[in-house]
């Protein structure tokens, strides 16, 4: 390929063992250099209880996609869907609910800033120099997507490319926005 060309996957969409996993993956292959996590890296799906993270479906995925030879994408650390969108997004329920209105105390924006960066940290870091491009951000700037923004301000922004930058000097970092 001439430039690169992703293709996504959530792995729980395809029932072990019956074939369309390789099926996919040889399809893939052909017209695609680039494997994008669609699911398996976002908060919701790393830590769906404080402090509990997980990285089976994460793990899984990079392996199959290493296997085949792809560069890999990371979709998404940040991604500020409140309710009634969160269950398709990467924001853990946890989070949702600790924060729940965007007028927060100084006490309340660190605590949350804190763990934004324990998280971009724990998970870019685990990768680091494994995965190739981070999504670092998605949808901020979308009104029915600025949870984070809304808390903390437009700033989240860069802080969360910076602390990316800091877990994984190499990896190319990028912003993904869609506003209507």
């Amino acid at each position: 390929h001439d430039f690169r060309f992703g293709v996504p996957l959530d792995s729980r969409e395809f029932e072990d063992g019956d074939g369309r996993l390789e099926f996919y993956g040889d399809i893939a292959r052909r017209h695609a250099s680039l494997f994008v996590a669609e699911t398996s890296l976002k908060w919701r799906n790393t830590e769906r209880e404080q402090g509990q993270l997980t990285f089976d479906l994460a793990d899984f995925e990079l392996g199959w996609a290493e296997e085949l030879g792809f560069d890999i994408k990371a979709h998404v650390l940040l991604w500020g869907n409140p309710r009634p969108l969160a269950s398709g997004s990467g924001t853990p329920d946890w989070l949702l609910e600790t924060f729940p209105d965007a007028d927060l105390d100084d006490d309340q924006k660190a605590a949350l800033r804190e763990l934004i960066r324990n998280h971009i940290h724990d998970v870019v870091g685990r990768y680091s120099g494994r995965i190739d491009v981070w999504e670092v951000t998605n949808e901020m700037l979308n009104p029915l997507t600025s949870w984070f923004v809304d808390r903390l301000g437009p700033g989240v922004v860069i802080d969360a490319f910076r602390w990316a930058r800091e877990a994984d000097p190499g990896a190319e970092l990028v912003y993904n926005e869609w506003i209507n």
